[in-house]
């Protein structure tokens, strides 16, 4: 219903603006039942004063109002602010008007209104209205405040919108709207919020809060190998050979908040080797598993191996033991090599030995040995035993045999204190003796095979004496010294080493 009411006072013309609301029974429980309210209009005044004041009319339609209504029997709240009444123009029975003053200045106000009748009837209404320009227009926005840009983490809840608005016109909307960008790859993302505050009169403030959602945890890894799911993250695992270890990818499985993007590096490094003497095992490893997730959060288990080597090197191409004859020729050393578990395939050089045997003095016998060391502790040694004949007999001034010589390994009366150093030689010796009267001395030297080498005489008065034994020119072996001394003759061994 739509229509213009003159006051008594003829002082104003009411424009009628808003009158749409249905028909309330304002009378709470428990009060009197003598006040009954149909409905309220709003009005607007058309006029400001001079203080730029303009003011709303208020007419209440309803049923049995108390008689004489007083203004101070009659309250009016705007927008919950108690106002003070003006005018006041009762009408009877049915209706009244009420005069408030209200300072806005703004284009458009939403009016929420509240008034209280005597015995405790009310109405609440709320309504829109056109405001007069009393010399308060607003081109002013308002003022918005948001909460400031924030990081979070990727399993965080995002923090709900938080703003403060104020204008100078009550009648503030605020929009909130939010846009998602998300990282190339993964599961990082950037929440930009968009706040927009509009008063009535369309001024606009526009503020943003950008929250960023970070992936800060790296990847599990979770080991499944039995071997390897007692040894910790760093730990060490023992094995008693000389196979490379491989790790494989399968012995983990892996996991992530974020499971897109996620790579694997698997590595076996080694670090060391031929460490048996500082550290009694061979060589040390370090292998491991690296997970990588789309935003580089990286997780790595590792462990060393350290690997020990227990097993001896195997000798091949060691000779059989030959016997031969005096006349036959040693043969070279055979080519023997060594391999090993932890080590290449080398070449042995055989260490050889030459004696006699006590039990024959006609019998030299030579001894070849291969030795092999891995380094760890681990050895092994094989050898070869070549027996051969004492010199054979001949009639021969330049070879002749120790027993055609009538040589004996004895002292005689004529000498004694024989000896000769150094034993085993690399070049020249000397032998020392004792002669018990003065004597032509003679001293051969004879090979293996009873071959005359060199020979010396002099004569040597009653004392001690030395004489050069000279192998300078002759090959490694066994050679026998023989010493004549006033007719008896003493034989000695000696042996030339490289």
């Amino acid at each position: 219903m739509f229509k213009t009411i003159t006051l008594r006072s003829s002082l104003f013309t009411l424009l009628l603006i808003a009158l749409i609301s249905p028909q309330i029974n304002a009378t709470p429980e428990g009060s009197s039942g003598y006040c009954s309210i149909d409905d309220i209009s709003i009005y607007e005044g058309p006029y400001c004063d001079y203080g730029g004041t303009h003011y709303v009319y208020f007419e209440v339609e309803g049923e049995n109002f108390p008689y004489n209504l007083k203004k101070e029997r009659v309250r009016v709240w705007i927008q919950g602010k108690k106002y003070g009444i003006y005018e006041f123009h009762d009408y009877g029975r049915n209706n009244f008007v009420i005069k408030v003053a209200h300072i806005k200045g703004c284009c458009e106000s939403k009016m929420d209104v509240k008034i209280e009748l005597p015995g405790g009837c009310y109405l609440e209404k709320e309504d829109v209205y056109e405001a007069p320009d009393c010399g308060h227009s607003d081109d002013e926005a308002p003022e918005l405040y948001v909460a400031s840009d924030t990081t979070i983490y990727l399993d965080s809840l995002i923090p709900e919108p938080s703003y403060t608005v104020s204008d100078n016109c009550d009648d503030v909307e605020v929009s909130i709207s939010a846009k998602i960008e998300y990282a190339d790859e993964g599961c990082e993302f950037t929440m930009i919020r968009t706040y927009v505050a509009e008063d009535p009169c369309g001024n606009t403030t526009t503020a943003t809060q950008t929250i960023y959602v970070k992936d800060v945890y790296a990847p599990v890894i979770v080991v499944k190998h039995p071997m390897l799911d007692t040894v910790p993250n760093g730990g060490y695992l023992r094995m008693y050979d000389c196979g490379n270890p491989q790790v494989d990818g399968r012995d983990i499985y892996y996991y992530d908040d974020c499971p897109y993007d996620l790579s694997l590096e698997t590595y076996d490094r080694l670090v060391g080797s031929d460490l048996c003497d500082a550290f009694g095992y061979y060589r040390k490893w370090r292998c491991g598993y690296i997970v990588t997730d789309a935003a580089g959060n990286e997780t790595e288990h590792y462990f060393y191996v350290l690997q020990y080597d227990v097993e001896a090197p195997e000798l091949h191409g060691v000779p059989e033991d030959i016997t031969l004859g005096c006349e036959d020729t040693i043969p070279a050393a055979p080519i023997v090599y060594a391999t090993d578990n932890c080590r290449q395939t080398r070449y042995i050089t055989p260490t050889e030995t030459t004696s006699v045997d006590t039990l024959d003095p006609e019998t030299m016998i030579v001894t070849r040995t291969w030795y092999a060391n891995d380094g760890c502790g681990n050895s092994t040694e094989a050898s070869q035993v070549i027996t051969i004949c004492a010199p054979a007999d001949t009639t021969s001034s330049d070879s002749t045999s120790s027993a055609a010589l009538g040589l004996v390994n004895n002292e005689t009366t004529g000498s004694r204190g024989i000896a000769i150093f150094p034993n085993p030689t690399v070049q020249d010796a000397q032998i020392s003796f004792e002669v018990n009267i003065e004597s032509l001395i003679s001293l051969r030297i004879y090979d293996r095979l009873g071959r005359l080498v060199s020979s010396q005489e002099k004569i040597a008065g009653r004392g001690q004496h030395l004489m050069d034994v000279n192998l300078n020119d002759q090959p490694s072996g066994v050679y026998f010294v023989s010493l004549d001394v006033a007719g008896e003759r003493t034989t000695k061994t000696i042996i030339k080493s490289e």
